[in-house]
């Protein structure tokens, strides 16, 4: 058995050490591929021992992520690295020390093709807190764990959805899933933690699916990200200690109420946006619920003088 663990990223800095942390130490191999980083993400996974790949389609050439031609990409590369078992997570995502003590042994019972979904803990406000209410933030699971099938690749459909902004992590069959209890293990993600870059990081999906997908489209835009809005009656349970010994946490603000420049992780995201608006005009994005992102508020009422009227939360 090799296991190998696949990342996708572009600029994540911020977020990298921790995944790679806990990641390094039960796998045989760390794969990577950037789609386009301008900060020190490929240095800080080279540093780790990764092997550091380039995207086809990089993103600083262009607002699309092209999240499912880069899975299959570096699924490729996995295979070319002799991978025989994948854990495939994404920069912002790290496992507990429970399931990196127990990852190799949840591989050795997957036959061919079959899949490990692991319970995906959402990081909210907080590097201790995760969510756990009645909203789909919470007691969710998602396969991220596989005996690799060689016979089986993503599928695509045309061109347009080879560019879509999200796609499944495994290629594998949907059939033969394995449900991992939370004792064994878990995945945090850490992307709700860091508040306001992943408001920040939503509105870039936002933005960038109108421009691809037209500007009638925005109501479907909308309901597609409305779960990230989902702000009320939110619970909490605090990350026993125990899962997280040995994991560097970021440093990264969690919520800065005035928006601070420091308190966007990602410094691509808002220049992205922009430059959106530059291309297109402004006021084609107005119907989007992205205003409270106060960068991006501003940057409406200096160009028009007023207040966006559309994307009501």
């Amino acid at each position: 058995m090799k296991l190998i663990a696949l990342t996708l990223f572009k600029n994540e800095e911020w977020i990298l050490p921790t995944n790679l942390s806990i990641t390094k130490n039960f796998v045989d191999e760390i794969v990577a591929l950037d789609d386009g980083s301008t900060d020190n993400s490929c240095e800080i996974l080279e540093r780790f021992g990764a092997s550091v790949y380039k995207s086809d389609n990089p993103g600083n050439n262009t607002f699309v992520w092209a999240e499912k031609a880069n899975r299959q990409k570096l699924l490729d590369l996995g295979r070319a690295h002799g991978g025989s078992h994948f854990i495939v997570l994404d920069a912002d995502e790290a496992p507990t020390t429970t399931l990196a003590k127990n990852c190799r042994k949840i591989c050795s019972e997957l036959s061919e093709g079959d899949s490990a979904s692991i319970r995906w803990l959402q990081l909210w406000k907080d590097y201790k807190k995760y969510r756990h209410d009645q909203s789909p933030w919470s007691n969710s699971f998602f396969p991220c764990i596989c005996c690799d099938d060689k016979s089986k690749n993503f599928i695509f459909g045309n061109q347009k959805d080879i560019s879509t902004m999200h796609s499944g992590r495994l290629h594998t069959s949907q059939e033969k899933i394995r449900t991992i209890p939370t004792t064994d293990g878990a995945v945090l993600h850490y992307q709700w933690a860091c508040w306001n870059n992943a408001q920040a990081k939503q509105a870039w999906y936002r933005v960038s699916e109108l421009t691809i997908k037209g500007w009638e489209e925005y109501e479907g835009i909308n309901s597609l990200y409305s779960a990230g809005l989902l702000w009320d009656n939110v619970g909490y349970e605090e990350v026993p200690e125990e899962w997280t010994n040995g994991i560097t946490q970021p440093t990264a603000l969690n919520v800065d109420e005035s928006w601070s420049e420091q308190s966007i992780a990602r410094k691509d995201l808002i220049p992205s946006i922009i430059k959106q608006f530059d291309d297109n005009g402004i006021e084609k994005y107005e119907p989007l619920q992205i205003w409270h992102v106060k960068p991006l508020e501003k940057e409406f009422i200096k160009r028009t003088g007023r207040r966006p009227n559309g994307g009501k939360i």
